[in-house]
Order: C-alpha cells, then sequence, then structure tokens
C-alpha cells in the first residue's frame, strides 16, 4: 500500500480563493481509510441494497412489458441477496437466456451468491472464442486497464480464433467477444477506449475457475500474485505474476505445459535461475510488463512453440536483443514503450 499526497493529483485549495472541496473515496477494504487518518464517524458503510432498491436496480435492466420474467423476477432478485454486481449480471444475462435462471440460484447463500451468479453468466456464454477471452482477462491484475491490443496478441497466440488468418480479423472478433462479456457485465467499459476492465469479484470467479481445473495455481498475496508451488505445476497451463518485491524465482518450479507466461513489475534486484524456459517447451506466449531486467531467450531450441513475444516497458538498454532475432517460430514481437539502444 502506497501514500498517496491528494496535491500530486491536482487535489489542492486555491490560495486565499476560500474555495472548499470535499473528496469522496471508495474503497472495499475499511482499513485503507483508517490508515489515511478519516475520522471514524466519516466513514460510511454500504450496505446491501434492501428489496425495494435492488427491484428497481433488476428492472432497469429488464424489458418490464415481459410477463413471462415478471412472474420469476422478484424471486430471482432476492436470490442475489441485495448484491448491486450479482442483480446486474444476472438481468443481463436473462435479457437473452431465462431458463432455469431463478433454479440455478436456490440453495445458495450469500457467500456462494455472486459466483453462481457469475457461472450461470459464463455458461450462458456458449461460444468458445469469448469464454476464453473472458479467462484470459482474469490474468490481469485488480482494478487493471487490459489493453484491448494485448488480448489481440494473446489470444492470437493461443490460437483462440478459428478460421482467423489476420491480426485484421483477429481484433475484429476479438471485440465482437469483449462487446458480448460487457453486454452481460463480466467485464467493464474503461476510461480508456482502448482497454476494458474486469470487477475485482468477477475476478476472484475467474481465479477459482482456474484452481478448478488446475490451469493455473495464483494466490493473491498482498499486491503481489505468486505461484504456488506444489504438485500441480505439471498441469499449469497459464502462470500470471506481478514480480513486485520479488527478488527470485525457485530453481524447482517447473511448467512442462505451461504456454503464457506473463510476468509484469520486476525490479532490478528479480533474479532467474540458470535455464528457467527448459521445462517450459510448450510456450505460445511470452508476455513481459514493466520489467527492469526480462530474461530474454538465449536458446532457440526451447522455443519451438513459440508465437508472441511481448516486450512491454521493459529496460532492454543493458541487453544484447540479437538472441530474439534467433527464433524462427515468433509470429508477433512487440518493444512497445520499451528502452532499447538497438
Amino acid at each position: 500500500m502506497e501514500t498517496v499526497d491528494l496535491e500530486d493529483i491536482g487535489l489542492s485549495p486555491l490560495p486565499n480563493q476560500g474555495v472548499d472541496f470535499k473528496v469522496l473515496l471508495t474503497s472495499r477494504d475499511r482499513h485503507v481509510c483508517t490508515m489515511m487518518g478519516v475520522e471514524g464517524n466519516l466513514i460510511l458503510h454500504v450496505g446491501l441494497l434492501i428489496d425495494s432498491e435492488a427491484q428497481r436496480l433488476f428492472w432497469q435492466f429488464v424489458e418490464t412489458s415481459d410477463h413471462e420474467l415478471h412472474k420469476i423476477g422478484e424471486d430471482i432478485v432476492r436470490k442475489c441477496c441485495g448484491l448491486p454486481i450479482a442483480i446486474k449480471t444476472m438481468a443481463c444475462t436473462l435479457r437473452d437466456k431465462r431458463k432455469d435462471a431463478l433454479s440455478h440460484l436456490e440453495h445458495h447463500d450469500i457467500d456462494n451468491v455472486v459466483s453462481k451468479v457469475f457461472k450461470t453468466s459464463y455458461d450462458n456464454l456458449q461460444d468458445e472464442e469469448t469464454e476464453s477471452t473472458f479467462l484470459l482477462c482474469g490474468l490481469f491484475p485488480d482494478d487493471f486497464n487490459i489493453p484491448t491490443e494485448e488480448l489481440v496478441k494473446y489470444g492470437w497466440g493461443l490460437k483462440f480464433f478459428k478460421k482467423v488468418y489476420t491480426i485484421g480479423e483477429a481484433r475484429i472478433r476479438l471485440n465482437t467477444c469483449i462487446e458480448r462479456l460487457i453486454h452481460t457485465n463480466l467485464l467493464l467499459e474503461s476510461d480508456d477506449v482502448r482497454c476494458v476492465k474486469m470487477h475485482n469479484l468477477v475476478r476472484s470467479f475467474v481465479l477459482g475457475m482456474y484452481y478448478e481445473v488446475g490451469h493455473a495455481s495464483i494466490v493473491n498475496h498482498g499486491n503481489t500474485l505468486e505461484f504456488h508451488a506444489d504438485d500441480t505445476n505439471d498441469s499449469c497451463k497459464r502462470l500470471s505474476l506481478t514480480c513486485k518485491s520479488m527478488s527470485e524465482f525457485s530453481r524447482e518450479l517447473k511448467f512442462p505445459n505451461l504456454t503464457i507466461l506473463k510476468l509484469i513489475d520486476g525490479d532490478k534486484s528479480l533474479r532467474f535461475p540458470q535455464d528457467f524456459y527448459k521445462e517450459m517447451g510448450k510456450l505460445q506466449v511470452i508476455s513481459y510488463d514493466k520489467m527492469k531486467y526480462p530474461l530474454l531467450p538465449s536458446s532457440p531450441e526451447y522455443f519451438a512453440n513459440l508465437r508472441v513475444f511481448h516486450l512491454h516497458q521493459c529496460s532492454l538498454r543493458m541487453f544484447d536483443c540479437s538472441c530474439i532475432g534467433n527464433l524462427s517460430s515468433p509470429e508477433v514481437l512487440s518493444f512497445a514503450d520499451s528502452d532499447i539502444d538497438r
């Protein structure tokens, strides 16, 4: 957790102007407010919606003239336990799919209803490309502006898009997937038109799905995502780590079935073991974002399946990048916003 000076973001009183202003901050963690020195009587707890508020929110997104839906709408809202994101997601899902909606929420308490709502929405997608795009967004950190162009590259590298033969076609296909995910409230629009966002609760659901299928074992450790080394390494297919404050990778980590490796925010102290890539022969995508010393591929024999190599805002001045030229398989190579001499 970092301290932010309000003057750094332009919130400072105008001298001799007599101008007062108020700042409204929201957080899921009350401790954040306490750490900022906010007085207890100024910390407002926003609880669950009461029934009338919940019903009003639900019918904002569903046709009120639909008599069939009216019969079950009130029960659906009650099963969402007053949670706004559950109510809106269920309402968006019901615009297209309504059969068995109520039964999907039966016998679930408030702790489980949100994941059940997201699971219902996910199952109703019934499109492999859209489902894959949704799961891919879960590999980005909480509250992250997810660049759609980055999703295009990852989707291309992982061969998500069927009967697509150019990056332009892949971009069009991805935009179609994103539009549907936003329509069902599984993704959110961002202030940056080049990005989308994923609600933290939705992301928790996605990570839970990764755990269930064994494709990734990711734990949220403070502000850092770290891989939990256990006997699931052989089944791990996707690995995303925020490397801030990490000093090294364990030599015991081996991922023979890994298809995408995504590392973010590694500083100069981060060290990679020798032959780090040796047991990653199935890698199709390598993505380094804001890494001070990214590990460049030095042995081409480990990268026969690599299709995308992405270096974004990385420091490359200290490296001889000629080794990348020895790779024969990559179809997308990006050095976007990286420091590089030649």
